[in-house]
């Protein structure tokens, strides 16, 4: 009889691995020992080679459910182990290289509800129940080896009853870091806004809140990831007022629902959408809207969609089955905007007295900041919009990077993740946000340090720091100040090489190794021309990449200006479209004569804007900007109040046309114009063009991607591919479309391609 070692490595940590390991080597009859080793498991075992390699192979089968095993790796052992000595449960042993490995927060599960509604449970209505297969993982570790004394757990001593069933391995909260009980955890309390104590008994507490929210008043609910606001989905007035106090006039609000057929009534949901809002990572999921929408139209204006998610916590359970008798209630993050989610509790008072009339708040520390995720399914597959909770910490494998590089990436300015790359991992952060706001450039600085804390990754470990070629984005100051302050190379990478190489990475192509066509199509990128770019056909090929083709180039009349104002895109168009200065003026007048506040100074604005078309300072291929040009046009949005606003809401007209003008493109030599179709649009007023601006940008560039297409594959990122319309229309065109997958299309997913751009240039 031989001594064997079996090291386990993958998502083993906080997840019931350990006893898991320890019930099954009983069973099996095994003398020795499993520990941890900070991110991986090692399993010592006295046995003969076919019964370690049964246990190696039982350990990826019948593994605990939040756990991930890539590799179980046997070799020979000299430690003695006494025969009938039996199995044991060694202490954690800390190693100074180390993988993070820690699980993403976890819904809670079968089994805990259970005990939550069983009146003879002694955790009965108790909202912090959780157990080794449930709860917040990410969101309360400060440190590893995840034990409870690394985690915002450490602050509730265990009772006699909690510290038995903790130190039982045949019990599933054995070294469960969030077991508690109402006697010695965490607890609930409701507040005033002025932060007076209005009820301090849990239980009542949790009822009082619901109340309010059915009488409409607005309330902040603590989570397990920070704050949300909360009101009433039946009644125009909550939602009227909620936006009023937060200062977001048409941004829809997430909701969250108690049960999928609540859901049903008033959203569509096919297999894959139900699929996803039952699943681990308890996502917002993009729904379409049933017709006649029985909520109010003020929680998603002028969509067709609707952003749902079920209870994940064990609060929100208890508010829908035992106190809130609504189909679904605002369940949107607690921030100003451009400001971070709260997390603390007076922070949240202090900012959010003017918004909400009373604060659910609950006394367990916040470690880590975290949104709820967004995923839309588009044609039956996922896409995820901002990856955070149910995500974050679990990396992207980059199975051909060197290990011995580490890389830390910043990303652009809107929707920002952070990304470090270590050991061969990319590992994103939880979403961030617009960095152009210094609360949230701190908050991104403070994310990148808690993941080097948890990576035990010293900036002496870092060989690069990645950002934007954009020179003013924040978050390129703060790469440049990093590379400054320790010595790094700093890399800076073009915004849609950036965007093709996180498709990339996600599909396992080496762009040293396989050139590929991508196809990127957003709002805006700095271009190397200086100009903004935003409809482009690249060619990847190593760390270089070739720009094959694009949008026609137009005037961006005012620079951001523009942006805000989509109706001066739609006279940069026309202007493209060799329409005549006095036509334009016409047009323009005519719209501004239904809404003086198209442009921000009315008509006294037009003048100057058609000088600026004659001599303008920066052109931009935008696609986002295209969309935006025509939903002006059509008069469905002439001001955006949040990022996507007039593309999102010319979607929502594209998606109720049944039949739409052919569009009217043309592909000249490297370039693909489009902008007879917004000429057309605003001329006729015809809002089946919304459909026919979809259709002309994917199949204008299909036939470009056909041009120049020789075996390569084809790769699709950028925010304007989480448009459905478009999409669809592009692989039905494109065999083979290469798509996002594990994250966002949009600016969430950077960070990784600025991380593979770096690793190209390195190795």
């Amino acid at each position: 009889m031989s001594t064997w070692r079996l090291i386990v490595r993958g998502i083993v940590q906080g997840v019931g691995f350990r006893p898991f390991v320890y019930r099954l080597c009983t069973e099996m009859g095994l003398d020795g020992y499993v520990r941890n080793l900070g991110s991986e498991v090692e399993i010592v075992v006295r046995a003969d080679r076919e019964r370690a390699e049964e246990l190696a192979r039982r350990l990826q089968r019948e593994h605990p459910p939040l756990a991930r095993v890539r590799e179980v790796r046997i070799e020979p052992c000299e430690e003695e182990i006494e025969p009938g000595s039996g199995f044991r449960i060694e202490e954690s042993e800390e190693r100074e290289e180390v993988e993070l490995q820690i699980p993403p927060d976890a819904p809670v599960c079968e089994d805990c509800l259970r005990e939550i509604f069983d009146p003879d449970n002694r955790r009965y209505l108790y909202p912090f129940t959780g157990c080794t297969n449930c709860g917040p993982r990410f969101t309360i570790i400060e440190g590893i080896p995840y034990d409870r004394e690394n985690t915002t757990m450490a602050d509730f001593p265990l009772c006699r009853e909690c510290r038995r069933e903790y130190e039982d391995p045949e019990d599933r909260r054995y070294h469960a870091q969030v077991a508690c009980c109402p006697r010695c955890g965490p607890r609930y309390r409701l507040l005033d806004a002025e932060g007076e104590v209005v009820e301090d008994d849990e239980l009542a507490a949790i009822r009082e809140a619901c109340r309010a929210i059915e009488e409409g008043e607005i309330v902040a609910i603590k989570g397990i990831g920070g704050f949300h606001l909360a009101c009433k989905t039946t009644e125009d007035e909550p939602v009227r007022r909620l936006r009023e106090r937060l200062g977001r006039p048409q941004q829809p609000f997430a909701v969250m629902s108690g049960s999928l057929e609540d859901v049903r009534t008033f959203a569509r949901v096919d297999e894959a959408a139900e699929e996803l809002l039952r699943s681990p990572i308890r996502p917002i999921v993009v729904l379409p809207k049933r017709e006649p929408f029985p909520l109010s139209d003020l929680v998603a204006p002028g969509l067709h969609t609707i952003g749902v998610m079920l209870p994940y916590a064990g609060l929100h359970h208890i508010m829908f089955r035992k106190f809130l008798d609504e189909p679904a209630i605002v369940m949107t993050s607690a921030n100003p905007p451009g400001e971070p989610m709260a997390i603390r509790n007076e922070d949240a008072l202090r900012r959010l007295r003017d918004v909400a009339d009373y604060f659910l708040v609950h006394d367990r520390r916040i470690a880590a900041r975290c949104d709820d995720s967004v995923v839309r399914v588009v044609g039956g597959r996922p896409r995820p919009l901002r990856r955070s909770r149910g995500y974050v910490p679990e990396p992207i494998e980059l199975d051909w990077a060197p290990e011995d590089l580490t890389i830390v990436a910043v990303g652009p300015e809107l929707d920002v993740t952070a990304c470090i790359l270590h050991r061969g991992k990319a590992y994103l952060s939880q979403h961030i946000g617009n960095t152009g706001h210094a609360p949230t450039l701190d908050f991104l600085q403070r994310a990148v340090e808690h993941l080097m804390r948890l990576l035990r990754l010293d900036w002496k470990d870092v060989d690069a720091v990645a950002c934007d070629l954009h020179p003013n984005f924040p978050t390129t100051q703060l790469a440049r100040r990093w590379a400054e302050e320790h010595d790094l190379e700093l890399i800076r990478v073009q915004h849609h090489h950036a965007h093709a190489l996180a498709c990339a990475a996600e599909h396992g192509l080496n762009p040293a190794e396989e050139p590929a066509l991508a196809l990127v199509m957003d709002g805006y990128g700095y271009g190397e021309d200086g100009n903004a770019w935003g409809g482009e056909l690249l060619l990847l090929e190593g760390e270089d990449y070739e720009r094959l083709a694009h949008l026609e180039p137009v005037p961006m009349p005012g620079g951001d200006a523009a942006t805000y104002h989509p109706l001066r895109m739609t006279a940069a168009h026309l202007h493209a479209a060799d329409r005549d200065p006095e036509e334009i003026r016409e047009l323009l007048r005519r719209h501004l004569r239904e809404h003086p506040d198209a442009l921000k100074h009315g008509e006294r604005e037009l003048e100057v804007l058609l000088a600026q078309l004659e001599r303008p300072q920066l052109h931009t291929t935008s696609a986002g900007r295209f969309l935006d040009a025509v939903s002006a046009a059509l008069g469905v949005c002439y001001r955006r109040t949040y990022e996507g606003e007039p593309a999102m809401k010319l979607e929502a007209v594209a998606a109720r046309v049944r039949e739409a003008p052919d569009p009217q493109v043309e592909v000249k030599g490297d370039r693909l114009d489009v902008s007879e179709v917004v000429a057309r649009a605003a001329e006729t007023g015809n809002r089946a063009y919304a459909l026919t601006a979809h259709l002309a940008l994917a199949r204008g560039f299909a036939r470009l991607i056909e041009e120049h297409r020789d075996d390569e594959p084809v790769l699709a990122s950028g925010g304007v591919m989480n448009n459905e319309i478009i999409t669809l229309e592009l692989r039905r065109r494109v065999p083979g479309l290469k798509e996002h997958h594990e994250v966002p299309a949009g600016d969430g997913g950077l960070s990784l391609g600025q991380v593979v751009a770096a690793l190209l240039v390195l190795s």
